[in-house]
This record gives C-alpha cells, structure tokens and sequence, in this order.
C-alpha cells in the first residue's frame, strides 16, 4: 500500500496535482459511473472519459462569427426560390443592423441572448415568431458544421399573434380599384386574378398565360409556382374569365409585367388606397364573397389551397357588410 502512494506521488510530482486532488477528480468521474462494482469497468469508465476529453482538446476549435455564419447558410439554400432566400435574408440582415449581432461568435450565442436579440430588432410578434423560425434554421446548420454545439434558439417560445379582423372590399372600393387596374392594361389581368380567383400575389406573379386554360375554365398553379409547394387548379369565374380574354397573349408571356410589385403598388395607391392598403385583402375578400355567395366551403378551401378549413373559418371569411345581393353582383359577369 505504501508503495502505491509512493509511485502516485512520483508520477504526479511535475504535474501540479496533489494525490488529494487526482483521487477527487476520479471520484468525480465516477459519479457519473453506471451502477457496477467490478473495479476493471470502473477503470475502464474512467478510460474511456478520459480519452473522450483528449480527442475533444485535440479537436481544432471552430469559430464562427454571426455575419459568416449568416453568409454560409444563405448559400446552402441556394436551392430555394429565390424569395425564400431573400426572406431569410432581410431577418438576417434586419438583425445585424438593429442589434450587434454581427461579430459575435455564434458558439456563444445563449438562449437569453438570442431572444434578447430577437426582441430588440422585431417588435411585432409575427416578425418575431418569422426571426424565430430564420434562426433556428441558422443554428442547426451552424450545428451540423461544428460551429455550435446545441441550438438555443429551440428554448425560446413563440410570441402569440392576436390576428387583426381584415375587412374585405365593399363593391364599391372593388370597382375604384378594377378602374385604376384599367389605367394600367399590363396590370389588369394580375389584378383581376388576385380579386377573383384569391390567389396569392406571388403565385400570380410566377404565372404564364399556359397555365391559363380557356376550355376547362381554370388557372394551373404548379407546385413551383405554389406558395405551399401543392398544386392546385383555381376556377375561372364569369367575371373574370372575359376579363382574361381580352388581355391574354402567348402561352409562354407572363401574366405580370416587369417590376410587378411597383407597378401594383401604384395601382392600388391611384385607387386611393395609399397607406390604407391591407396585406392580402383581396384573397380575404374573395373568400368572403366566395362563401356568401356559393356557400360551398370544400370548394373554397380547394380553390384557396389550404389543407384544412379552420384557417378559412376563423381568419379569411368575413361576412360583415355582405349581403346576398352584393355577393351576387361581386359574382356577376363584367
């Protein structure tokens, strides 16, 4: 026994670890020792501890800044349309100029930090929630690169969204807006297409006359033009299927002209809707008008493409202010 202290303390004679100080150490690593009392599998825990903490010293350390990071995971979704890259991108980017984010190690950033970031920058709970999502995607990537160990961002909640009531358009907002629409001929198909058939500004915006089909009377949305990936087939209506036939042109034409977001915004502000226009107003007031007037809700949701019919109960149809007659005109050829 004295000749096993002895050896123990010149084996730790240069170290600067007391014999004291290594039996605590193992004690401690012990503590985390599975239930065994065979000395031969408590020395070979011990091992196997021990040469975990070696390969993870002699490991390179990895060290990423926020901005690098952001730049490297942009570049992974190259893959995605364009406007998901470019969502990703504005969050990102908001981030770093509203906080100082920017040169922060991104292995450092904890759960208190991020939300504090997140917070700072985003002061809507929507865009918070957007941020959010834009975030724990960066960090699983940075994961996956060796850049970070866990993703903090998995610790912070959601913010509850109260979803404002959007008011559909009165049939006489609808027609100062198909007037203005007029003013500008290359618009007016893109226009008509969101009002009467409730499909979504972007989607319009990837259409080709194609996916316009006179014979069957409905509009193609492909699964690469789609906002959810699904494809879909949109009715044609009365009032918009003459409409579309004065303005269609060749197959491969896109419906929308060049500098389409610019364009329709200076539609909808000569219609006198200038700092008043609501964000998807008119997919809300043709869902709305929709309901009143056909009263077919399995219609609706397959014309809107969602996959179930709670969001269209409880967000896109709005009943008030439409009454049969008005639903019956909005409805009635043009």
């Amino acid at each position: 026994m004295q000749s096993d202290i002895t050896t123990a303390y010149k084996l730790l004679e240069n170290s600067g670890i007391s014999l004291i100080d290594a039996a605590r150490m193992v004690l401690n690593i012990l503590d985390y020792a599975p239930d065994c009392e065979s000395p031969a599998k408590r020395k070979q825990f011990c091992r196997k501890i021990i040469d975990i903490a070696i390969d993870q010293c002699q490991k390179p350390p990895q060290s990423k800044l926020f901005k690098s990071a952001l730049s490297e995971y942009l570049k992974s979704k190259n893959h995605l349309r364009k406007k998901s890259v470019s969502d990703i991108k504005s969050l990102g980017m908001f981030l770093i100029k509203k906080t100082d984010i920017s040169n922060m190690p991104i292995s450092i950033l904890s759960a208190p930090k991020c939300e504090k970031y997140l917070e700072r920058a985003f002061k809507s709970p929507s865009q918070f929630n957007k941020a959010r999502i834009m975030l724990h995607g960066l960090f699983e990537f940075a994961i996956k690169n060796d850049w970070a160990e866990k993703n903090p961002v998995k610790k912070i909640r959601k913010k509850k969204v109260f979803e404002k009531e959007i008011r559909p358009l009165t049939l006489d907002e609808i027609s100062k807006l198909m007037k203005s629409a007029k003013e500008y001929p290359d618009c007016l198909a893109g226009v008509s297409i969101m009002l009467y058939a409730g499909i979504r500004p972007h989607e319009v915006a990837r259409l080709k006359w194609k996916d316009v089909d006179f014979t069957e009377n409905v509009i193609t949305i492909t699964p690469k033009s789609s906002k959810t990936g699904g494809a879909r087939h949109v009715s044609i209506y009365p009032p918009l299927q003459g409409i579309l036939k004065k303005c269609r042109a060749s197959p491969e034409t896109s419906i929308c002209p060049r500098n389409w977001n610019k364009r329709w915004r200076t539609v909808r502000e000569e219609a006198g809707f200038k700092d008043k226009w609501v964000q998807d107003v008119l997919r809300h007031t043709f869902a709305s008008y929709h309901f009143k007037h056909f009263q077919n809700l399995d219609k609706l949701q397959s014309e809107m493409g969602h996959r179930d019919k709670s969001l269209l109960r409880f967000r896109y149809i709005n009943l008030r202010g439409i009454t049969i007659a008005s639903a019956k005109k909005f409805w009635s050829e043009k």
